[in-house]
């Protein structure tokens, strides 16, 4: 069965271990794994994961063209590797970014409005989603216990504006806000990965998630280097789903949506 990581986190040599130490700090967890394509590479092999989602965060506007340069390079380097950009609200030519991003081959947009401090139902927002509209998937982190930037609400704000948006909510519909998100996220548009969540999880909510958003909608995802492969693979396999619901999960609904 084919598996593809829909959510992992890269970062240049240089900065890598910075970066994770930051997300570490961040979240309160021990990170073991590295945050480079290498170390990403050996735990892919490892694992048996055939293909990974790859992306990092602009949290300050003159980093846009930066990260999708590093993200382009690394998948023309990889051909196992699915870049997602990024964007900034305050970046200048974000019209024209847009528009790197699709011809360089990018596949989607990553944005983590709790790193980036930027409520992603701000009118400052918008102009990414006008230029967006139903190309490409916004990959958004959704849900934190003690931050409202990437609040469910104001997911549902934007889904009610921009009814034609592609939207992967990230963590199951929402870290830590599992019950908010399932109240109000539901639609057509709406896809959600599995990565950070199962941690807080018990089985029955998962597959309550699951039976929510529906099979079709849901994309097996490690949120690299924040979880290892294994762990999140032995804990969806083991929740008894049927082989045609974890094939969809682990690569078939990530593929249509995508369109790889």
């Amino acid at each position: 069965m084919e598996i593809i990581d829909s959510h992992c986190h890269i970062y240049p040599g240089k900065i890598a271990e910075k970066a994770v130490a930051a997300i570490g700090d961040f979240y309160g967890i021990d990170m073991e794994l590295k945050g480079t394509v290498d170390d990403l590479q050996e735990n892919l092999k490892k694992s048996g994961v055939s293909k990974a989602v790859v992306h990092s965060t602009a949290t300050k506007p003159e980093q846009v063209p930066s990260i999708n340069n590093f993200i382009v390079d690394v998948i023309s380097n990889n051909q196992n590797l699915i870049g997602f950009g990024t964007m900034h609200p305050d970046y200048e030519l974000i019209e024209e970014e847009y528009i790197k991003i699709i011809s360089s081959g990018l596949k989607g947009i990553k944005l983590h409005p709790d790193f980036q401090k930027i409520n992603i139902d701000d009118k400052s927002m918008y102009p990414i989603y006008e230029i967006i509209c139903d190309s490409i998937p916004i990959l958004f982190h959704i849900g934190d216990e003690t931050k409202d930037y990437s609040n469910p609400l104001r997911l549902k704000k934007i889904l009610d504006d921009f009814p034609k948006l592609k939207v992967i909510a990230a963590h199951l519909g929402g870290y830590r806000k599992w019950e908010e998100s399932m109240e109000i996220l539901q639609c057509d548009n709406v896809w959600v990965d599995t990565c950070s969540s199962f941690s807080f999880l018990s089985d029955d909510m998962i597959l309550k998630l699951i039976n929510h958003y529906g099979t079709d909608k849901v994309l097996f995802a490690t949120d690299y280097p924040m979880w290892n492969f294994k762990g999140e693979y032995e804990r969806i396999t083991s929740l008894g789903l049927e082989n045609s619901v974890l094939e969809r999960i682990f690569s078939k609904n990530i593929k249509e949506l995508i369109k790889i």
